[in-house]
Parts: structure tokens; sequence; C-alpha cells
């Protein structure tokens, strides 16, 4: 077993993890096999995939990737996470509703753990800053009805630090859920509402045995620990509106007393609150209408190396084309492109993100996260794509970073229908805006614009 057989592997494996088609089964390899390459090619791919962009340069993390004499071995650390299509693969295994692969990853990460004692296994269950909705691995899991899975995590873990997985539970939070219907058809209905811990969410899917886990020893959760949700309803009021009565009894007095009558209020006022921060929700954040640019965020040597990561992935995968229904691109996910999205994405947290927090005065308990980070290309050619008509992209923020230089083409850049301008930005600076503001992409008249485009929202800091 030499260097470049490990590396070989790890790149067959990286990209069989980014393809749904092929993902379940990579990880089956990599927490089942027996092959001797099996351990030194999960730590490289964890070493790949959690890049530190303030210690490595691009030129020397693309070079360790194509030339593994070249690698430095890393230590595991606590934030160290294994990606699946960029979701932790805890989370990807449990948001497919498979159990099974759950379970086996799972216990492989407690494996690593046992071997490398800093992995921190709290956080690869609970992080939720990686999902759209906000949701955890073990939310998922709740919503997914894996008693299993959910009991054996929660046992381990209170094992582990029952005060720090006590803490988090109360703190990590989903988000909003929206059902994808017209607008004309959106209705409370729609809406499935956020702030739920586990307790909450376990409560209103009526599993009873994740309820005691959570509330007996050795975690012993109060419902008072855990308040309200986004609706302002405790665990027995969504147990009760839910029409959870076992989950009911367990809970206290007053929530057991909850009558008929007292339901439909509850869904009368559950109804009205969500319907109302749904409204909210779709006005862009007066602090965030105004856009804005950051210079300079990447320079034009490290522009023309992600180029060229970029060349060399949609020389093997192609561009997509039908990844976004009401408004698509010619685009690439990040995560398409291996040897460069660790980087990208903790160059972009470190450069863009401290900027975007002093700028728009992000409160510092709040956290930007990635919803999607990908490519796109506009060509002034034949059938391809040039323009982007006005949408909104339903994100908190959205940014993009121009790749190529400016001169390579001619129209392009983005406008903004409520002032009536088109932004042109440079290579490697930032132009970032409210993605509830409508917007377009300017029709390229001549050449290509190729940029990177990232849609971002806030989910509550977690201390890990």
């Amino acid at each position: 077993m030499t260097t470049d057989d490990v590396a070989a592997r790890a790149r067959t494996l990286l990209d069989e993890l980014n393809d749904f088609a092929t993902a379940s089964a990579a990880l089956q390899w990599l927490f089942e096999s027996t092959d001797a390459l099996r351990q030194p090619v999960l730590l490289q791919i964890l070493r790949w995939q959690n890049t530190d962009a303030t210690k490595e340069t691009l030129e020397t993390v693309t070079t360790a990737f194509s030339d593994p004499a070249t690698d430095t071995e890393r230590q595991v650390t606590s934030d160290m996470v294994l990606l699946v299509m960029g979701k932790p693969a805890l989370l990807f295994a449990t948001s497919i509703y498979d159990e099974d692969l759950a379970l086996l990853v799972w216990r492989g990460l407690v494996a690593i753990q046992q071997q490398h004692p800093d992995f921190n296994l709290l956080r690869q269950a609970m992080e939720n800053d990686r999902d759209g909705h906000g949701l955890s691995a073990l939310h998922y899991a709740i919503e997914a009805q894996m008693p299993e899975f959910v009991v054996e995590v929660c046992t381990w873990l209170a094992e582990q630090d029952v005060d720090a997985l006590r803490r988090t539970i109360q703190s990590v939070r989903t988000q909003d859920v929206v059902l994808p219907v017209s607008k004309t058809q959106m209705s409370a209905n729609s809406i499935a509402s956020g702030g739920c811990t586990l307790l909450h969410l376990a409560a209103k899917k009526g599993e009873t045995g994740i309820v005691k886990v959570l509330m007996d020893a050795p975690i012993r959760l109060r419902e008072e620990d855990v308040g309200v949700d986004w609706d302002g309803l405790t665990v027995s009021e969504l147990a009760a509106l839910h029409k959870q009565h076992e989950i009911t009894k367990l809970l206290s007095s007053t929530s057991s007393s909850i009558k008929e009558i007292d339901i439909d209020a509850l869904q009368a006022r559950r109804d009205e609150t969500a319907t109302k921060r749904y409204a909210q929700s779709m006005i862009a954040d007066e602090a965030f209408t105004t856009p804005a640019i950051f210079r300079s965020i990447w320079s034009a040597q490290e522009c023309t190396q992600v180029l060229a990561s970029l060349e060399e992935a949609t020389a093997t995968r192609g561009w997509s084309k039908q990844r976004h229904t009401s408004y698509p691109t010619t685009d690439l996910p990040c995560y398409h492109a291996p040897a460069i999205d660790s980087w990208v994405r903790s160059c972009v947290r470190d450069r863009l993100f401290s900027q975007v927090y002093q700028h728009f005065a992000i409160p510092s308990n709040q956290v930007l996260t990635f919803r999607e980070l990908f490519f796109v290309k506009y060509e002034a050619r034949g059938d391809e794509q040039a323009a982007l008509p006005l949408h909104c992209d339903g994100s908190v923020l959205s940014f993009n970073i121009l790749l190529n230089p400016s001169d390579e083409f001619q129209g392009g850049g983005t406008y903004f229908e409520e002032s009536d301008s088109t932004i042109h930005i440079e290579q490697g600076d930032a132009v970032v805006h409210s993605g509830k503001v409508r917007h377009a992409g300017a029709t390229v008249t001549q050449g290509r614009r190729l940029i990177l485009v990232g849609f971002l929202g806030l989910v509550d800091r977690i201390e890990w």
C-alpha cells in the first residue's frame, strides 16, 4: 500500500460521495470494508475536506490533492466533518431516511473518535448550520422515525458529557420549512414551524420512547428547559395540538388538562403566528437591501487557480442546467470541485463573512451559513445561457465573486430592479445583497463570465 494508492482511492471515493447515486455505497465501503486501504483513505478524505484557508494557500492545497507526496499529514481535529454532497455524512444519512446507513455512519464515527479523542461527535450529531432548514442529524432522525438511532446516539453522547449534550439540545433549533407550493396556495398548513428542539420535535411526531430518553436520567431535560417554538408553543402544547395523547400524559398536569376548545384556540394562534412570520420572511431586511461590494476577496492568482480546478471538474462532469427549477442557471456545485471545495468555503468564511458581519451589523450570536455554493457560467455563444431573468433567491443574503477578468466579456453584472442599476465588479471582488430583493444576471453580450455564487442563511451560533 503506497501513498499514491491511498490518494487514488480517496479521489475515487470523493467523487462517489459527491454523487447521490453512489454516495450510500461509498459510505458503506468507508465504514464496512475490510480493505487495508479503508482507514488511510478515510483519514485522507477527512484532511482534504477540512482545509483551513488561514493556514494553507490554494496552491499548496491543489498541489497536495494532485501530488500526495507533497501532502502534509494533519491530525484529526474537533472541527473536522466527513462530508457527502456538501453535507455532514451523518446528516446525509438521516436526511434520506435511511436508519441502517445512519447507524453504520455513526458507529464508524465513534471508531474514529476512539482513535482520535479530539474528534467531536456532539458536533457531528447536532450541528445544523449546513442544512437549509436548520435541522441537525438528530432532528432528521426524529422526523424520519429512527428511534434506535436516536437512542443510541443520545445515550453515547450523554455518557461522554451529559451537561454539554443538554446545553446543545436546548440551543439547536430548526428553521421554518415551507412546502413547495405556489404563492396563491400558501396557507399555514404549508409551514412546518421552526424553533423546535429535539424534545419539541419528538413530542410533535409522537416518539414516546425518544421523549422518555430525553427527559429521564441521565439527560433529564425538563419542558421548561427548552421553552417554546417559534409559534410560542410549549412541548405540551405541541403534543396536544398533534393529538399525541400518550406523550401529553408524560408531560405536565397543565398540558394534560388542555380541552378540545383549547386545541382549537392553539391551532388558530399557531396558524396566525406562522402565516405572519412567513409573510415577514419574504420581505428583505431593511439593513440588507443595499448591495455592498467587497474588493479583492481573492487575488488574480487565486482566481486563476480556482478556474483551473473548475475547468478540470466541468471537463469531467459537465455543467448542470437543471438544478434550479424556477430560475435555472448553467452551474456546478462547489463540492463537485473537490480539490478546492474545502479551501473555497474556508476562505469565503474568513475573508468575506468577516466583513459581512461588520458591514451589515449581524448580531454576534448569529452565524452565516452556506445554503448553497456553486459556480455559474454566462456565455454569449450559441445556445449557452447568457443571462438570468429577474428573480429572488429566498436567502437571507446572496453573494457572487467574479472569477475571470472583466475584460474577457462584455455586459454581465448583477442588475437590481429597485435601483434600476447594474453592479459590475472586477476579478476577485464580491457583491453581497439580500436574496429577497429582485435582481437579475445581466446579459453577457460577448465572451464568458464565470462567478462563484452563494446563498446564505443565519442560524444561532453554537459554542462547540
